[in-house]
């Protein structure tokens, strides 16, 4: 009887195993299997099914906090990604705004066409320029708007832009009132994968102020080129007819003095020279005003030329103004320029002349004729031991009739300097003088090395 008793307490502490291990499952304790102790029986199988059913329990809970896990994560860049995007957004409307102001605002009108030169686009700055709204012109063809002097060239541009040639051109628009405006269009061709045309995009600016200075400009030209013209036949009729009676009175006077000589007092004779002297300079001043106006009007073409061979000829006027001065003339190596050969034997006649000229007093002349230059042009100096130039007066120099001395001292028309100034311009150069009063001075001028620059 007594061992019935404890085998009926044996397996109440095995079903008590049980249920506190079914209690633990069900609290969500998976870590402690249920363990029954004692002889094997259903109870070891219920047992050891509730163990294996807490495995799966605990594999599928293990599963589901994973999967949970990861729906967290994709939740979490799903929300991240929600957030780039929406920044991107405002981004993106920020960008649209500032373009829609940018194309609203500026100056220029960007236009889009379709394949068939159908306007698709203009921006609303287009009424500043034609006096249309947007809305008047979208739908229209392009074509529909250009003077109709300009369509042919303006059909050769389109060939060039579908070819995918850049190609700016210049036109006339008609305004909303009737008028034209002038304006400058550069556009390019859109095209699908295919290479199928799709339409055009562009920009067209406003240049009609641009298109009235050049009118205005080429009527000046027109205007000058007419007044040099009239100029020249001027300088011609006047020193010719100006030559003669000077000749006329000079000889006169020359003959009165011979004739009459005898019979008359000093003072008569100083008269008689002074009004020969006069008309003696008077010619020489007529003749330098001369070769002024024809330096830009009969000038020569520029044509390859050894500079040796000009600066030789110069000398060689110059031969007896030299032997007279006892000058020395020294000359560095010459290039060959492009230059109209006797325009530049004047000016080099000219500048060698005035350095022996203005020399000082009991020194005799040194000339030095040099060269330099760049990659571009040719730069010759001559520089000179003569009395030099004030600094205030170095731009003065080279206007006519300027003269910095006396008659008496120096002889001249106040000419030549500006003749040498309008030779290097007609050659494309600059000319300059570098001196200090009583210490000597040296000429600059340029020649272009190569003609189209």
């Amino acid at each position: 009887m007594h061992g019935e008793h404890d085998a009926m307490n044996n397996g109440d502490d095995r079903v008590r195993s049980i249920i506190e291990g079914i209690q633990r499952v069900a609290s969500g304790d998976f870590s402690s299997p249920i363990t029954v102790t004692g002889e094997e029986d259903d109870l070891d199988a219920i047992a050891t099914g509730i163990n294996m059913l807490t495995e799966e329990i605990a594999h599928r809970d293990k599963e589901s906090n994973e999967k949970q896990e990861a729906i967290l994560n994709i939740l979490e860049d799903v929300n991240e990604a929600k957030e780039e995007l929406e920044k991107a957004t405002v981004a993106l409307t920020e960008s649209e705004e500032k373009y829609r102001d940018l194309v609203e605002n500026i100056n220029d009108v960007f236009y889009a066409t379709d394949e068939n030169g159908t306007i698709t686009y203009i921006s609303p700055i287009v009424s500043h320029i034609m006096d249309y709204h947007p809305e008047d012109i979208i739908g229209r063809p392009f074509m529909e708007f250009i003077h109709e002097d300009d369509l042919e060239r303006i059909m050769e541009a389109f060939t060039d832009i579908v070819a995918g040639n850049l190609h700016p051109s210049e036109y006339r628009v008609m305004k909303k009132d009737g008028g034209y405006q002038w304006v400058r269009t550069s556009s390019r061709p859109i095209k699908d994968e295919n290479g199928k045309l799709l339409g055009l995009r562009g920009v067209l600016s406003d240049i009609q102020e641009k298109k009235e200075r050049e009118e205005r400009l080429e009527k000046a030209l027109t205007d000058l080129e007419k007044s040099n013209k009239e100029l020249e036949q001027f300088a011609y009729v006047a020193s010719h007819d100006l030559q003669e009676p000077l000749r006329m009175v000079s000889s006169y006077l020359q003959l009165l003095n011979r004739r009459y000589g005898e019979n008359l007092d000093d003072t008569a004779k100083e008269f008689i020279d002074f009004a020969v002297d006069g008309s003696t300079r008077m010619s020489g001043l007529i003749q330098d005003l001369l070769k002024f106006s024809r330096v830009g009007t009969k000038g020569k073409p520029f044509e390859p030329t050894e500079m040796k061979e000009v600066v030789d000829t110069a000398l060689k006027n110059l031969e007896i103004a030299i032997q007279d001065h006892e000058a020395t003339v020294s000359v560095d190596e010459m290039p060959v320029a492009s230059v109209d050969a006797g325009q530049m034997v004047q000016l080099f006649q000219n500048l060698i002349g005035n350095a022996m000229k203005f020399n000082r007093p009991g020194m005799a002349p040194e000339v030095k004729v040099g060269l330099g230059g760049s990659d571009t042009e040719w730069e010759f100096t001559i520089a000179d031991n003569g009395i030099g130039i004030p600094e205030d007066q170095l731009e003065r120099v080279f206007v006519i009739f300027q003269r910095l001395h006396p008659r008496e001292e120096y002889d001249g028309t106040g000419i030549g300097l500006a003749v040498c100034k309008r030779i290097v311009e007609r050659h494309g150069g600059r000319i300059w003088v570098e001196s200090a009063e009583g210490e000597g001075s040296t000429f600059h001028f340029t020649i272009p090395k190569r003609r189209d620059e």
